[in-house]
């Protein structure tokens, strides 16, 4: 799982069998140790359970362009938005779009800053970010709701924890977004997040955060004071710091990485943007024979099974299965594989869905 694009270990080895053999055997440990962060990150939040491990880590380098800069729909692959079906159906770019800001806001929202004036006297008022931000806007003449909008959609782009630590900054925040409501307005109110990017003059910070870090830039200076010292090791011990290094990073959010918090944060609200139940209806000719809230299960000769099922799917749905829809099970299924498709089939919400 662990792409050494930008770090080299060099080491020498009097015989090499050895040493491979125990690379290996660090190599086992840190999959299993992943595996266990992945147990963990799904215990916690829900909705990664409706993924495979090796589709979450798609969805975290996927996803994080769409924190980083207001333009990432313009590259997004099919396959990004078949993966987020199983959670929005039909998912679209603006769908995506839409989530990443509601989650900025709410990451605004929960970013609570105290009123140190009032603190003074006792009496400390305490406001989120984003409060603080609309406020700003009101009290400088811009109280168009879509101008509001449309400010907050490229100002709280996912911020550096250490940006976050310094509530210092909060000026230049203020100032950042009169300048955006500002450009805005002069535009008649209209313009669109592309229009922004290109024509304002603080597109450098808005329109992609060049100076957010990506986990390499963070490995290659968490490594840098080993320098040497790590060149000089052997293999499997480099690689295991290298790993130490890239495990302390997984609470935070990069460019090109989102941490299991934000991934969910975001998949949760795709869900919450499904209207309706989230399965299909049953045709009514085939709804009546099935009990609610029941399983069913089926015992057929192996030879049967598929063409049974495909069957009992097409009168239900008067289609064929997308892809997504059938497990094929054989010896080499794994585990893994069944319990992401069984969730995905059994936590339908709604009576008569699939």
């Amino acid at each position: 799982m662990l792409e050494l694009r930008s770090h080299t270990i060099n080491s020498s080895h009097n015989e090499i069998e050895p040493a491979l053999q125990q690379l290996s055997r660090v190599l086992k440990s840190c999959l299993s140790e992943w595996k266990a962060l992945i147990d963990a990150a799904r215990r916690k939040h829900h909705v990664l359970n409706y993924f495979l491990m090796s589709q979450i880590k798609v969805l975290q380098t996927e996803l994080a362009k769409f924190f980083a800069t207001i333009n990432a729909g313009q590259d997004v692959s099919v396959g990004l938005l078949h993966l987020l079906s199983h959670l929005k159906p039909d998912c679209k770019i603006e769908d995506i779009d839409e989530a990443v800001v509601q989650v900025m806001i709410k990451k605004a929202n929960e970013q609570v800053l105290i009123d140190q004036r009032d603190a003074v006297t006792g009496g400390g008022v305490t406001s989120s970010v984003y409060q603080t931000v609309v406020a700003h806007l009101e009290d400088n003449g811009y109280s168009d709701p879509s101008v509001i909008k449309q400010v907050t959609r490229v100002l709280f782009r996912l911020r550096s924890v250490s940006e976050r630590q310094q509530p210092e900054d909060l000026q230049q925040l203020l100032d950042k977004a009169s300048r955006l409501a500002r450009h805005v307005e002069n535009r008649g109110g209209g313009a669109g997040i592309s229009e922004i990017d290109i024509d304002c003059d603080d597109a450098g910070d808005t329109a992609t955060r060049r100076d957010w870090a990506t986990a390499d830039d963070h490995l290659l200076a968490l490594m840098a004071p080993a320098g040497d010292q790590q060149s000089a090791l052997p293999a499997d011990q480099a690689f295991n710091q290298l790993w130490r290094a890239f495990v302390d990073l997984l609470d935070e959010s990069h460019r090109d990485f989102l941490s299991f918090d934000d991934l969910a944060k975001l998949l949760d609200r795709l869900r919450q943007r499904q209207s309706g139940a989230s399965g299909q209806a049953f045709e009514s000719l085939l709804a009546g024979g099935w009990p609610e809230d029941k399983p069913v299960a089926l015992c057929l000769e192996e030879r049967e099974q598929l063409p049974v099922t495909l069957h009992l799917f097409r009168a239900a749905f008067s289609r064929l299965p997308r892809l997504e829809e059938v497990l094929l099970c054989s010896e080499d299924t794994r585990p893994e594989e069944l319990l992401v498709f069984l969730q995905r089939c059994l936590c339908d919400p709604s009576k008569a869905g699939l």
